[in-house]
């Protein structure tokens, strides 16, 4: 049998492209992109659940490779946005964070633990997030819909314009390539709003990537 230490670096977060964690695991990441938010949708029975989500290209230093990581409003509007007014840690994308989760189903939190130490990622692992789509490959799942940087959201919202007819895949992705082009819009419920300050967190199992 191996020894306790033979555990140390062990995936704590899974294989694939998402970004997974149980109850109880912690994992050692590099965010190197702005927020996506985006709108979730889940039918249960005759019940329509809505709500808004995040999601960040990451680096995760436990496998070795890109992914993106989701998360709900609470953990972003609480726990990752006041890193950008904090005089000692600022923009996220120059330090690791620890993100940690405990509980289930209803009961999950999740903690975002920021490190002091600041260096740049080499080479290689910025290219591998870079060519990370992650607004094609959220919009890809069918509980998805909204899709946009954050940031889009903010300036549409700042010159007046309503964020919801700003949305989609394809504005999003003509934004990043600095295309002009016209999305039509589909209806939105008031929770792509209220969600973000809301402390529910989503039960992200739910989702099936």
């Amino acid at each position: 049998m191996s020894d306790i230490d033979s555990l140390k670096g062990f995936n704590p977060g899974g294989g694939g492209l998402f970004l997974k964690l149980s109850d109880g695991d912690t994992v050692r990441v590099r965010i190197t992109s702005l927020p996506v938010i985006f709108q979730n949708t889940f039918i249960r029975g005759e019940e329509e659940s809505v709500s808004t989500a995040f999601g960040f290209v990451v680096w995760n230093h436990e496998t070795n490779s890109a992914q993106i990581w989701q998360t709900n409003g609470a953990t972003y509007g609480q726990q990752i946005a006041p890193l950008l007014e904090d005089e000692e840690y600022g923009d996220w994308r120059e330090y690791d964070v620890k993100i940690s989760r405990t509980g289930e189903k209803q009961q999950t939190r999740y903690s975002v633990r920021p490190g002091v130490k600041r260096y740049k990622l080499n080479a290689e692992q910025l290219h591998t997030t870079d060519d990370v789509d992650i607004i094609g490959t959220i919009a890809k799942n069918d509980h998805a819909s909204h899709v946009m940087w954050l940031t889009d959201y903010k300036d549409a919202q700042e010159a007046g314009i309503n964020p919801k007819e700003q949305s989609g895949y394809d504005r999003a992705k003509a934004t990043r390539n600095k295309v002009s082009t016209k999305v039509e819009a589909k209806d939105i419920e008031e929770a792509f709003e209220t969600e973000l300050n809301s402390e529910e967190p989503i039960n992200l199992d739910d989702i099936p990537f």
